[in-house]
Order: C-alpha cells, then structure tokens, then sequence
C-alpha cells in the first residue's frame, strides 16, 4: 500500500513537471510573455476574476439590437432618399421620401418600428417649424419611447449644399482651370458653416436628446461629392482648383456635424473613409453620389449630387455597423 502511495505520487509529479514543460513551450513557440499576465492584473484581483469581468463587459447586451424597439428617422434629402425610387405612400410628396433610404433600409434589417420624417430640402429650421402641408415639424417625432434616432442633415443651412454644388459649378465654366469658387466664396463658406451652421446643429442636437431622452442619437456624415484632387468635367464641372476646395468645405460641414452629435452625446456615423473612391467623378458602377452630367455633358436624369441605391445602402451599412458595437 505503502509503494503504490509512492508510485502514484511518483507519477503524479512527473505528470505536472510535463505540464509544466508543454506550457513553457508553447510560450517560446508562440512569443507569449507569461509575465504580462501578472502585470496586466489589477492590484486585489485575480486573473480569473478579470477575465470573469472583461466577458461579462463584452456580453452585455445591446439594447438596440432589441425588435420591435421606436426608432426615429428625420434630416434632409440624403437622409430621404431622394431618387428615381418608390416613394413613401402617405408621405408628403415634395419630401421625396423613399422606400430605399438609409433609415428604412436600416429598420428593415433591425426589425424596428420606424417614424421617418425625412424631408427634402431640409433645414435645420425645420426640426421645428413645418416644411411642407403635411410635413411638419421634425421633433415632434420624438418622445420618452423613442430607443434610436438617425439623421442627416446640416447640408441646407444658409443654401450651403446648393451654393456649392450649383453657382460654383457655374463658376467653373468662366474660368475651368483655376479656383473661382475658393475665390469668390471660401470667407463666406467658412463664417457659415462655422457661425450659424456649426451652432444651429449643437442646438438641434441638444433639442433631439431632450426629446428623446431614452434614444441613442446617430448622425451620418455626407460621403465624399468629389475626389480629392482630379477635376472631372463635364460630369462634375468644378474647376481644376475648385476641386479640392469643394472637398475642403464638406470636410468642415462634417466636423461640425461631428462636434454637435457628439456634445449631445450621440454617435457621428464617418462616412469619409468608405466612400472614398466612390464619389460622383467615379464609373456608374462604382460611385455612390450621382453627378449633374454624364461623360458626354448631357443630363443624367437621375437626382444630381446625390446618393444613389448603392450609396444609400452603404450608408445604412455604416449605421447598422455602428449601432451594433453599441453597448
């Protein structure tokens, strides 16, 4: 009884010195430091309680992965889905709201229920007045039951968006190889995207989360309109040196768009980095913005500076992508 006690002890020794080695060569193998994890152990815990609280962290549940939760979805065209598409039944016409915009895609895959107030032509004004008859205030939307807002907007404040896009393009006929729109409107841009647009977006924002005090606030920024630097006229008829003014100009709507979402604790949706590559100066299988003219100069028919079916959905992608990492 006495040896075999010994044997077994015997084994069981030689068994853990084994174990030991393996560990130790699996550490040289794959370059794993077994000092790290002592180091990274809060002082007073163990190991295995800090990994018992990170998992506990990681599978918190989302809140808005929930079916069936008030969703709110408000802005301006970009956020309508304004486009040669089906339009929203009962939806006030001239809001060219769309059954394939980035709101109702988006609810769709989510299974909410969704009030989509999106209007074209919206202004940040109307959050709060009525646009249209039947389009009235955008806020009243909102309640305590409301669990996710999306938006776009910002872009019509002051005509920016049309300015931009339409008397600069104008412009770029006078003078297609040097910088008449930076010339004639780069001050005045800058004071008011900076002065008005810049603060009636905080204020709305503020307002959309008093609103809605139980909702997360997301806010897309508008994807690219041009390249960074390639002029591409006739499709898109900004002058050689308007070009990167014009990128220039949405850089600075989208920060502004940023810091308001974000000061009221909201979400900004960056659609910078997707859509680069994709803007309206890119093959029609590629871009995502349309442009005012095809190849040859002649009108596309389609809605000019705009997102299209593959933009839009891109777009809802980038939301769906960021309310699924909320916790």
């Amino acid at each position: 009884m006495a040896v075999s006690r010994k044997r077994r002890s015997l084994l069981l020794a030689t068994m853990v010195i084994f174990a030991a080695l393996a560990v130790a060569a699996a550490a040289a193998l794959y370059g794993i430091d077994r000092t790290a994890d002592v180091e990274a152990t809060p002082t007073g815990s163990t190991p295995a309680a800090s990994a018992v609280t990170k998992s506990s962290a990681e599978s918190a549940p989302n809140p808005l992965l929930v079916p069936g939760i008030e969703h709110v979805h408000m802005g301006d065209s970009y956020a309508a889905g304004t486009g040669p598409y089906n339009l929203v039944e009962g939806a006030p016409i001239p809001c060219q709201r769309t059954t394939v915009n980035p709101g109702r895609l988006l609810s769709k895959r989510m299974h909410w229920r969704t009030r989509d107030v999106a209007c074209a032509s919206a202004k940040t004004e109307n959050l709060y007045i009525e646009q249209y008859f039947g389009a009235g205030p955008q806020l009243d939307a909102l309640s305590a039951r409301t669990r996710v807002v999306t938006s776009v907007l910002g872009a019509n404040d002051e005509d920016f968006f049309d300015t931009l896009v339409t008397t600069c393009a104008k412009l770029g006929d006078t003078d297609p190889s040097g910088s008449p729109c930076r010339d004639a409107y780069e001050s005045q841009f800058r004071a008011q995207l900076t002065r008005s647009t810049g603060p009636n977006l905080r204020k709305a924002y503020l307002d959309i989360a008093a609103k809605a005090p139980n909702a997360r606030i997301f806010a897309v920024g508008y994807p690219w309109l041009v390249p960074a630097e390639q002029a591409c006229r006739p499709s898109m008829r900004f002058a050689d040196g308007d070009i990167a003014f014009a990128r220039e100009m949405q850089a600075l709507l989208n920060a502004q768009v940023k810091a308001a979402v974000e000061g009221a604790g909201g979400t900004f949706v960056d659609m910078a980095e997707g859509s680069e590559g994709h803007d309206a100066c890119e093959s029609s299988d590629v871009r995502w913005i349309e442009p005012a003219y095809d190849e040859t100069g002649a009108p596309t028919g389609l809605p000019a500076n705009h997102p299209n079916a593959r933009g839009q959905a891109a777009m809802a992608q980038a939301l769906e992508q960021a309310i699924r990492r909320q916790r």
